[in-house]
């Protein structure tokens, strides 16, 4: 930090984060990945509340269902109700130590899958390649 302002690099850096910074994360996804991936596809962000915003608004459309595990953080609901979707909150089982109620999750995901998508997916069917067969159409991956 002391390099720093003593170089004069007092400013703010540009939105997206230092081009130096980007490249570097890009080399190293390139690398890790075994893909090309471009410092123009990198954005350095503040933390994680603006990283995922960000990603909310990149791949989520009005009118989406977006499933929550709840307990979750309040602030995530109004992150995708901004981007113009509805949360659907799954709640945990009862009792100590309780976790999240994949019977209702998978509910959650089939009945929104079926609106969405127009596909019908019964709760024991969820498959990876049926959830994101969406997001593969629109040329997003995902690595499970």
């Amino acid at each position: 930090a002391i390099d720093a302002l003593l170089d004069g690099k007092v400013h703010y850096g540009p939105n997206a984060g230092l081009p130096a910074l980007r490249s570097a994360v890009s080399r190293y996804l390139s690398s890790r990945y075994g893909t090309n991936i471009n410092m123009e596809n990198v954005i350095i962000t503040h933390g994680a509340t603006e990283a995922v915003f960000l990603s909310l608004l990149s791949v989520v459309e009005q009118h989406d269902e977006v499933v929550l595990l709840d307990p979750y953080w309040p602030y995530y609901a109004e992150m995708i109700a901004l981007t113009g979707a509805r949360p659907v909150v799954v709640p945990p089982t009862d009792g100590p130590g309780s976790k999240p109620d994949m019977e209702a999750f998978k509910k959650a995901v089939a009945e929104s899958a079926q609106k969405r998508l127009g596909i019908d997916l019964e709760v024991g069917e969820l498959k990876r390649d049926e959830l994101f067969g969406y997001q593969k159409q629109r040329s997003l991956s995902y690595k499970l």
